[in-house]
């Protein structure tokens, strides 16, 4: 629906909370101020731009009756960027703002692996306005504002439905003593003896390891950016296949993978889409994540589990996040959109009672009070930097990326490192290390 302009005299509308039953507008004319009260208020439409996460019209229609419900004089248009596993969003949308006018409400992009950073680039480009007021976005945990920080700056909100957590352990008290469980402390080398004796079935597996590259980064105090570790304490660059601590983790899993511990369909690339079926029990399982209680008693209901968690550092995650658009006309009115849909859960519980299968991830709201979950969290001194996607080498990221798999399933562990750092040096990591590294001195 198109918005309609319901006085054509020289007026300045301000909608502060955009939602009232009557609005008062001035009209200034040959100096004199005139109050017009408008009983029926204009309908404005807010167009919101964002990432293809197939939002169905039902949760659409969710949203606008809830608005229409708290007397708001707008409603939402949904408009979406296809997901591209070769284009960016930020690349795709300048397309659709020459074909759909300008926008209210905009996401700053879902990225893929090959567009690393391509979110950071979009905001600092100008699309959005900054954000000053936190305190209005009520259901935002503080912490998580440092994350979407852009050269110290707020554009967009955090996502809610994204969980936070770090890598987490879950001890199966069927196959192992909470003596066992006790004396753990995240030590990876330490799993072997646990499970000790036990070997892989159809239906059974010692370690349920599922660690992609950069997850086990985020329980650790370094991070990865295009490919290469960062030292959070140092601010120094680093070739991950040269980085000590991330080299004895790899070597860790690369014995348990060959003392037949873990899967031996394991597959830890980045581009495997491919769904496979995992023997349903374990003694141990390793995730990039903490379960909620439902999660754990919906999959391991039957199981009696101890769980041990690592601590989590939390990186900048400006990806996917929603903003007011710096083009838009109506930017009171989608500022006012998104402190509602940030604000305690009524949106989300009103798209769950229409639409019980939506996904709430597509709209980064929670349908739950998650500012308990980042009490323990520990904010990175890089949570509020990213390199822009112009200073990636995407061919050294590739190869870095992609090496991971096969180095924590390689037969020698040692020539297979030795050959990666190889064709890494051809490539010009150390150039790309240094470029870097002169990125975080200027800023750092």
């Amino acid at each position: 629906m198109k918005y309609k302009k319901a006085l054509c005299v020289t007026l300045s509308l301000f909608l502060l909370s955009g939602c009232q039953g009557e609005s008062t507008i001035e009209n200034s004319t040959e100096n004199t101020i005139e109050n017009i009260t408008l009983n029926e208020p204009p309908l404005y439409t807010l167009k919101w731009c964002l990432t293809e996460h197939s939002i169905s019209d039902k949760a659409v229609e969710a949203i606008n009756q809830t608005l229409r419900e708290d007397g708001c004089q707008y409603e939402i248009e949904v408009y979406q960027i296809p997901l591209s596993k070769t284009t960016s969003y930020a690349d795709q949308f300048p397309e659709y703002e020459e074909l759909y006018g300008p926008f209210d409400i905009l996401s700053s992009g879902f990225e893929y692996v090959k567009n690393s950073g391509a979110s950071y680039d979009f905001i600092k480009s100008g699309h959005f306005i900054e954000l000053e007021d936190m305190s209005e976005f009520s259901a935002v945990p503080e912490k998580l504002w440092e994350a979407v920080k852009v050269d110290g700056k707020i554009y967009t909100v955090p996502c809610l439905t994204l969980n936070h957590t770090g890598i987490t352990f879950y001890f199966n008290k069927a196959y192992i003593s909470q003596e066992q469980i006790d004396d753990f402390d995240g030590d990876l080398s330490k799993l072997a003896d646990m499970v000790e004796g036990l070997s892989e079935t159809e239906d059974f597996l010692p370690i349920d390891f599922n660690i992609l590259f950069s997850g086990y980064c985020k329980s650790f105090p370094y991070t990865e950016k295009g490919g290469l570790l960062l030292d959070n304490s140092s601010f120094k660059a680093y070739n991950p296949y040269e980085y000590e601590p991330f080299v004895e983790y790899i070597k860790n899993v690369n014995r348990l993978y060959n003392n037949g511990l873990l899967w031996s369909k394991l597959d830890l690339s980045p581009y495997n889409y491919e769904a496979k079926e995992v023997p349903k029990e374990f003694a141990v399982h390793v995730s990039p994540i903490a379960y909620d209680e439902d999660t754990l008693k919906e999959e391991y209901g039957n199981m009696e589990l101890e769980v041990y968690s690592l601590p989590y550092y939390l990186e900048n995650l400006v990806i996917d996040t929603y903003g007011v658009a710096a083009n838009s006309e109506h930017k009171e009115l989608a500022l006012d959109f998104l402190k509602r849909l940030y604000s305690g859960t009524k949106y989300a519980d009103a798209i769950l009672s229409a639409a019980p299968n939506a996904s709430l991830i597509s709209l980064g709201i929670s349908p739950k009070d998650i500012t308990g979950n980042y009490e323990t969290v520990i904010v990175s001194t890089l949570a509020d930097f990213e390199l822009m996607k112009k200073d990636i080498n995407d061919e050294i990221q590739e190869i870095i990326i992609t090496s991971y798999d096969g180095l924590c399933k390689a037969e020698d562990f040692d020539k297979a490192l030795e050959e990666i750092n190889a064709q890494l040096k051809a490539a010009g990591i150390d150039d790309y290390i240094d470029h870097v590294n002169k990125i975080l001195e200027e800023r750092f």
